[in-house]
C-alpha cells in the first residue's frame, strides 16, 4: 500500500530518529513534506509543522536500498529528530543554551535562538506551548525533541 499520493508533490527529507526500541543509535529514514506550507504557503513544510500537524504515526522510509518499504512509527516512541542539513550562521546566533536532562537519566546541551522561541521570549513559555515537539540547536544541526521524554530543563 502506497501511503504517499503521487498527486500530492512531496518533498524527501532525510533526518535520524532517536526512538525509544533502540535509543543507543540514530536510525537515518526519509520523512516526506508537503512541497508547500499551510501557513505560508510559499514555503516547503517544515519538519517542525509536519510533527505538529501528522497522526499518531508518521510514514517514513529508510535511507537503505530497500526504499519502496515505508515504515509507520508511532509519534510517541520518538525521543527525537535530527536534522540532517547544518544551522546557517544566522541560526546559530544563540539566544540561550540549555541543559535538558531526559527521562533515562541521560542529559542534552542545547541552545535555542530567536527564531525558534518566536513570542516566546521566557524559556517556560516555550516549553509549555502546545506542540508535542520541540525544537532546538544541537551540534549545529536542529533536532525536534518530545516533550514526553523530558525530565527537566535548565538555563546554563
Amino acid at each position: 500500500m502506497n501511503f504517499f499520493d503521487p498527486k500530492i508533490p512531496k518533498k524527501k527529507v532525510v533526518v535520524e530518529i532517536l526512538h525509544t526500541h533502540s535509543s543507543q543509535y540514530l536510525l537515518k529514514c526519509i520523512l516526506f513534506l508537503n512541497s508547500s506550507s499551510k501557513y505560508s504557503g510559499v514555503t516547503t513544510e517544515t519538519i517542525q509543522e509536519f510533527l505538529h500537524n501528522c497522526g499518531q504515526f508518521i510514514p517514513s522510509q529508510t535511507d537503505k536500498t530497500d526504499t519502496n518499504t515505508t515504515y509507520l512509527y508511532n509519534i510517541n516512541e520518538i525521543i527525537y529528530i535530527k536534522e540532517s542539513e547544518t544551522c546557517t550562521p544566522d541560526e546559530m546566533k544563540v539566544l540561550s543554551k540549555i541543559q535538558i536532562t531526559l527521562n533515562n537519566k541521560s542529559s542534552l546541551k542545547v541552545s535555542v535562538n530567536k527564531s525558534i522561541m518566536g513570542q516566546n521570549s521566557r524559556l517556560a513559555e516555550y516549553v509549555n506551548s502546545p506542540s508535542l515537539f520541540l525544537k532546538f540547536i544541537k551540534n549545529n544541526t536542529y533536532i525536534h525533541l518530545n516533550k514526553n521524554y523530558i525530565f527537566s530543563l535548565k538555563n546554563v
